[in-house]
């Protein structure tokens, strides 16, 4: 089957489970489902418009859970309720996903085996300090 097939096999399926589904990886579907194929709803839940539709639906859900908890929460003190809307305003705010690359590094003196080793750069400027 090619890619264009399975995703229209899948779509009409995966769009009846309702909101439920975005919870389910490719095992989950192929057992509640007549597609019994795991291969098939991995392809359609890997494909970039599935995955790109399943995260604007998920914003939305989101921001809609955050709406009424916030609509109702003069009525209730919790402190579950007050982790719950930090975050969820986290998730919305976009807070939790960093954008671009992570560098981590460190100056670790060396030992006297490691500073002979023929294997060790040692080097005497910061190579990402940008002047």
């Amino acid at each position: 089957m090619t890619k264009e097939q399975i995703l229209e096999k899948c779509w009409p399926v995966y769009k009846q489970l309702g909101d439920g589904a975005f919870a389910m990886n490719h095992y989950d579907l192929a057992k509640i489902t007549d597609i019994h194929d795991s291969e098939m709803w991995k392809v359609f839940l890997m494909d970039s418009k599935v995955s790109d539709w399943i995260q604007e639906e998920l914003a939305l859900v989101q921001a809609s859970e955050l709406n009424k908890l916030l609509s109702n929460i003069s009525k209730s003190n919790s402190v579950g309720r007050a982790q719950l809307i930090n975050a969820l305003t986290k998730l919305k705010d976009g807070v939790s996903q960093k954008d671009g690359p992570t560098f981590i590094y460190m100056y670790v003196p060396l030992d006297e085996q490691q500073e002979h080793a023929p294997n060790v750069v040692k080097l005497d400027q910061d190579p990402f300090l940008q002047v």
